[in-house]
């Protein structure tokens, strides 16, 4: 079998590279650094939570919320990583692969993904998938970059980039329901992954990551994929940019544009659902403003109901019969005294 020269050499630096930094990792030197930056950007996302929720400005809300859930996830593999340099100069040898090892991996990649790129200078390794798509969602291709002077560094060995971004309408920053900012949400795969780059086993922490890229976990996205396009109206069902959508403010259901019905009485936004049609005005008003008269069976707005437990108009007829009574009383009381006289 003829030898691809180029693979050969870089699988000698991919060797030495992984020697010196696994090599490194065996002696007292943890790593100390702490995600100071990270912190700070968390502390940020509490207070712009605030404001947002504060102002009622919900969409915004419910993105930063998500931010904030990305950002202490980098905070805690951080510190995860800070916690294993701390406890890993007392552990045993580290076995690597030979640079024939990586070698046939290098081939295998080839034949796999079609191509395999790299880069002496960057000491990067990428190859490309084919086009995902998961339940109807086309998501497009990924670039799988792999850092192989950082093997040993979980948080930033590697990263994920789409190559025709389609990210989820509600956050740009997710590309893929378990890729958010180039990072991999690994799931179950985490360990298997993690054991694959740190030992050197190039063609198996590639095919790994590529199998999540194609599963999608439904309890665990950073965007669900049924609201990938968009939110869905409570009333219409269409979807929608999360950024153009209202909560309904009676029932907390999310509402388009189109579908968004203002009361006539409290100017709350509301859902079809939760207002109705004044009999008297035609105008809407919500379930909450609404006044349902006992005497004539109808519901109206309180504008038009008033303030009594009847509506007014109901008021006004009873008030016309005791006054009809009362004048029929009057007029019956001369006849009376007439006919006796």
């Amino acid at each position: 079998m003829q030898v691809d020269k180029n693979l050969a050499r870089l699988a000698i630096c991919i060797h030495e590279q992984a020697v010196d930094r696994l090599a490194a990792r065996q002696q007292f030197a943890p790593r100390t650094e702490l995600p100071a930056h990270d912190w700070r950007r968390a502390q940020r996302l509490v207070k712009q939570i605030a404001i947002a929720s504060s102002r009622g400005w919900h969409a915004a809300a419910r993105r930063l919320r998500s931010q904030l859930a990305f950002c202490l996830e980098l905070i805690a593999a951080n510190l995860s990583a800070t916690q294993r340099g701390l406890r890993s100069s007392t552990g045993p040898p580290v076995t690597l692969v030979t640079p024939r090892d990586l070698y046939r991996d290098m081939v295998g990649l080839k034949q796999e993904f079609g191509d395999l790129g790299f880069s002496l200078k960057d000491k990067t390794l990428t190859v490309t998938t084919e086009e995902i798509e998961l339940e109807g969602v086309y998501l497009g291709p990924f670039e799988i970059e792999l850092r192989w002077d950082r093997l040993d560094d979980d948080y930033s060995a590697y990263r994920i980039s789409a190559q025709d971004p389609h990210p989820a309408a509600s956050n740009d920053e997710v590309t893929h329901p378990h890729v958010q900012g180039g990072v991999l949400c690994e799931g179950d795969a985490r360990m298997a992954i993690r054991a694959a780059f740190s030992d050197g086993r190039l063609f198996d922490f590639f095919v790994l990551v590529t199998t999540v890229l194609r599963t999608y976990n439904p309890s665990s996205p950073y965007v669900k994929l049924s609201v990938w396009e968009g939110e869905p109206c409570c009333d219409c069902g269409g979807l929608t940019d999360c950024e153009e959508m209202a909560l309904c403010e009676r029932c907390g259901e999310s509402i388009c544009d189109e579908c968004r019905v203002y009361c006539v009485d409290c100017d709350n936004r509301c859902c079809c659902s939760c207002v109705r049609t004044c009999s008297e005005c035609d105008q809407d008003s919500c379930v909450d403003c609404q006044r349902f008269c006992p005497q004539c069976e109808k519901t109206r707005c309180g504008s038009c109901h008033g303030t009594e437990d009847l509506c007014e108009h109901c008021i006004q007829t009873n008030r016309e019969e005791d006054d009809d009574d009362h004048r029929c009383e009057g007029s019956e009381k001369p006849q009376t005294t007439a006919a006796a006289a």
